[in-house]
């Protein structure tokens, strides 16, 4: 016999709370748990500890809006990974030599 089971609508869906991402969420825990164990003990704790995660934590909100799921991820491993990819250690003269002159015909045209 043939059994049925009910299934969740929105299983892709992205986990969102506080209009966060679970990832970010644990960032913040993280960053506030790090600041708490060197600050921890400061007159300051407000200041040094729950203000800065407070601002990270508005910051991811107001820059993820209306972004794709893991944006900052794919960002940041775009801005550190080098600008230049080749094959070779170094680049070889030929291919440099053919890049300028298209560069400089490019430049003439326009």
């Amino acid at each position: 016999m043939l059994e049925i089971t009910k299934v969740n609508r929105s299983l892709d869906q992205k986990a969102v709370i506080f209009f966060l991402e679970i990832i970010d969420l644990f960032t913040l825990v993280t960053v506030c748990s790090l600041l708490n164990l060197l600050f921890g003990r400061v007159g300051h704790k407000f200041l040094l500890v729950y203000l800065p995660t407070l601002i990270l934590g508005v910051t991811l909100i107001l820059s993820k809006r209306g972004k794709p799921e893991k944006f900052l991820f794919h960002f940041l491993r775009y801005q550190l990974q080098p600008k230049f990819l080749s094959c070779f250690k170094e680049a070889p003269l030929d291919f440099a030599l053919m890049e300028a002159r298209k560069n400089k015909q490019k430049g003439q045209q326009s």
